[in-house]
């Protein structure tokens, strides 16, 4: 075998041509670089964010990338994502990936966005939804993304939490996850929270055993 054949997969070979993403959340911070990423992959995206001026300022900025559109949403009011997703639907043909970027601690605005695009997903046997969540405080929104992972375990549609305990998120290794979830790539992981906190956590128990820590998060 040559070399060539024993190469692996580049991150930047993640392949979402033909696929139409929503991300919730886009305007800005993580929503933005994950929009960015996916349409670098090959996806059409359609933006939603409450804040408008940003929003169009998105969709400019990410338009050169690839197919974009944008929708003004509340993520907590069901009538505003509901039209979001019927606009989408309408203007891309499709749903086939749900970023979950906004919300807050709150799983309100997540379980709306999907339940308004879920139906769609079922009617096509695939669906890759992505929920961000922060460890500590978003413990409702991770129940939501293992309860609906094991409701859509036979239907094609693989559903994950992509989470830190830390203040900030590292984005371009959170944008690159994503992106790989949203995937076909990613074939059978369902229900599982992808921890990006890179060990800035709570204290391991290595770190208590070393003496580098003490019980309850305190340093010596």
């Amino acid at each position: 075998m040559t070399a060539a054949m024993h190469a692996p997969l580049s991150v930047n070979q993640i392949d979402l041509h033909g696929r139409v993403a929503v991300v919730n959340g886009a305007a800005q911070g993580l929503g933005h670089a994950v929009a960015e990423r996916l349409l670098n992959a090959g996806a059409e995206v359609a933006l939603w964010d409450l804040d408008a001026a940003r929003l169009f300022d998105a969709e400019n900025a990410l338009g050169p990338l690839g197919r974009v559109t944008a929708s003004i949403v509340d993520p907590t009011m069901g009538p505003d994502v509901d039209a979001a997703a019927a606009d989408a639907v309408k203007a891309h043909g499709t749903i086939d990936v749900l970023i979950n970027c906004a919300g807050g601690a709150s799983p309100a605005g997540p379980l709306l966005a999907c339940r308004a695009i879920v139906p769609q997903m079922l009617t096509r046997g695939y669906g890759r939804i992505v929920n961000v969540a922060a460890l500590a405080g978003d413990e409702d929104l991770i129940a939501l993304t293992q309860s609906l992972a094991q409701e859509l375990a036979t239907t094609g549609i693989l559903v994950n939490t992509v989470a830190s305990a830390a203040t900030t998120m590292p984005v371009g290794d959170a944008a690159t996850m994503i992106a790989w979830l949203a995937s076909e790539a990613c074939s059978s992981s369902t229900g599982a929270v992808f921890d990006l906190s890179g060990g800035r956590g709570a204290p391991s128990c290595a770190e208590m055993v070393l003496g580098r820590a003490a019980p309850g998060g305190q340093h010596p």
